[in-house]
């Protein structure tokens, strides 16, 4: 299973948090859970932040809220990712 930092690396992404941890899937920011990495694709939807059991989540580099899950990967080109 690819690791966080893993994940960042491939994806050109600045690392936030917890690199060591696995990912084993990936899942919709909202239903995502433990050992996941979401997506958010548009920033409106940044409160499903706080609802979201996601150990990493990739959000471009303009995002600007708070870290409330393990690990955060910010990226150039959210849609490229």
């Amino acid at each position: 299973m690819p690791t966080v930092s893993e994940i960042a690396d491939r994806l050109g992404g600045e690392l936030d948090g917890d690199g060591s941890l696995e990912i084993v899937g990936v899942a919709g920011l909202r239903n995502a859970r433990r050992g996941e990495v979401a997506f958010l694709f548009n920033n409106r939807y940044s409160g499903s932040m706080k609802e979201t059991s996601a150990t990493a989540v990739v959000v471009g580099s303009t995002w600007a809220g708070e870290r409330n899950v393990p690990a955060i990967i910010a990226v150039e080109d959210i849609e490229g990712a």
